[in-house]
């Protein structure tokens, strides 16, 4: 009888939702195992133990963003474990590999290696394991702008998360399902995954992505011109982020709100929402920007959504008013923000 690889599922599901590697837990190597890599100490190490030094120096070197040389241990590892025959080793090997292709936006190359992962746990059956591999697929899938393969293995990553009873799996399922459709105008079944997304993000008391999952509501009955609707799911999404204390969320809901108000031609109503957007953001002290080791500095969410509030302003005054002194001054105050802030994450 097989027995079914095993892996912390907790571990597992973070990887999805931010498209990160696996990070399985080894102990650090000692100074002297480092020092000991010389032609004789490797003769006295066994292939276990080699792949297990390969694997642990993958995971260090991803997170020190030497994604080259971390692909290449990861790749010696994975030979390692499948010569001895390490369902358990190539597991691991095989998720950090795809994660670390998608962080160098690798999409083909990290389906390759999903699609290893899934040969290796299919003869288990409806599994984590399954159900982590297919959820990836269909992730990787919407990156590449694959409708058709992004909701196929969605479906099943769905299917067997449900199976296995793996909430956090079918979230994120559900997730690229209404992603997907929602991105083919099919708002119909956009609206039914979100709302099932919704009833397991309540269950789980998971408020950050209940918000998250309300803004999306009230932008999809927006695009169907049901505003009261909109406005419904805004206003509950609202009444979380400030509970809360979110001025980010906060923030992004009002800009929400002013496009309602906007279609709804409410003039006051859409230049108070949008202004007070702004002053929220402007309110906020930004974090410490982090310096990537591609040169370029982490995207600014805050000054984007500043900008966003005037460019929604600008378009109000001039498509909604004709009030084009207006409209361009709020451009300006957008190419203000742009020169200011090289990272506005457009």
């Amino acid at each position: 009888m097989r027995v079914p690889l095993k892996i912390s599922l907790a571990a597992t599901t973070l990887l999805l939702a931010h498209s990160l590697p696996i990070f399985p837990t080894f102990p650090l190597l000692s100074a002297a195992a480092h020092a000991s890599d010389s032609p004789e100490a490797v003769r006295k190490t066994s292939p276990k133990e080699l792949a297990d030094r390969l694997l642990q120096q993958g995971i260090q070197q991803s997170n020190q963003q030497q994604f080259e040389t971390a692909l290449r241990s990861l790749q010696k590892a994975l030979t390692l474990y499948q010569e001895l025959g390490d369902r358990q080793g190539q597991w691991r090997t095989l998720n950090l590999l795809s994660g670390t292709y998608k962080k160098v936006g690798d999409f083909n190359r990290a389906i390759e290696i999903d699609q290893q992962t899934l040969a290796l746990v299919e003869p288990y059956g409806d599994s984590q394991e399954k159900a982590i591999v297919l959820t990836s697929l269909g992730f990787t899938y919407l990156q590449l702008a694959n409708p058709t393969k992004a909701m196929a293995y969605a479906e099943q990553g769905l299917t067997v998360a449900r199976a296995v009873q793996a909430d956090a799996l079918a979230a994120l399922n559900l997730s690229t399902l209404s992603t997907v459709y929602s991105g083919l105008q099919n708002h119909a079944k956009a609206i039914n995954y979100l709302q099932q997304e919704l009833e397991l993000a309540r269950s789980q008391n998971n408020l950050p992505k209940v918000t998250k999952i309300l803004i999306s509501l009230g932008s999809t009955y927006n695009q169907l011109d049901d505003y009261l609707k909109a406005i419904e799911f805004y206003e509950q999404g609202l009444k979380i982020s400030q509970e809360r204390q979110d001025p980010l969320l906060e923030a992004e809901i009002l800009q929400g709100l002013a496009g309602v108000h906007s279609n709804l031609g409410q003039e006051g109503k859409t230049i108070e929402l949008y202004q007070k957007s702004a002053e929220i953001v402007r309110k906020i002290q930004p974090p410490p920007p982090i310096e990537r080791s591609s040169s370029r500095m982490d995207c600014l969410p805050l000054q984007r959504i500043e900008a966003q509030s005037f460019m929604g302003l600008a378009q109000f005054y001039i498509d909604g008013l004709a009030d084009y002194n207006q409209g361009i001054a709020q451009y300006e105050q957008v190419l203000a923000l742009a020169t200011q802030h090289q990272n506005l994450c457009y």
